[in-house]
């Protein structure tokens, strides 16, 4: 009875113990992506409505965030959960909150305001 009960309870062990991946967050953000919502320091933000992002293989962004009409070409490296956008006016950090194949969620923090800003992959 006692052997039967270890057995049982290794195989549980087993079961409970996964390894999780780690994400491969410089791969899952490639591509084209566009505003869904933003939340700048808790209140909608649509002034941002219209913007979109395009991550590259070699480590650029293309993004319209400086205006309507305006496309920035800026650098971006990832560190951790964190896409470090360079060569602006100003440097931003973008922490990914949630990443999907389809669906991008960000905090950030820019010129003193905090912002929340979901974005969808552009198909």
């Amino acid at each position: 009875m006692k052997k039967t009960f270890l057995l049982f309870l290794a195989i549980g062990f087993l079961f409970t113990c996964t390894t999780d991946k780690p994400i491969d967050y410089k791969k899952m953000i490639l591509g084209k992506w566009q505003f869904v919502e933003a939340k700048r320091d808790g209140q909608d933000a649509p002034t941002l409505q219209g913007i979109k992002y395009e991550f590259t293989k070699n480590g650029k962004i293309f993004s319209n965030l400086g205006g309507t009409g305006f496309i920035g070409e800026y650098t971006y490296e990832i560190a951790g959960d964190t896409i470090k956008q360079r060569e602006g006016k100003q440097d931003i950090d973008f922490v990914i909150t949630k990443i999907l194949a389809d669906s991008l969620f960000l905090s950030a923090q820019i010129s003193k305001f905090d912002f929340e800003i979901v974005l969808e992959r552009v198909k």
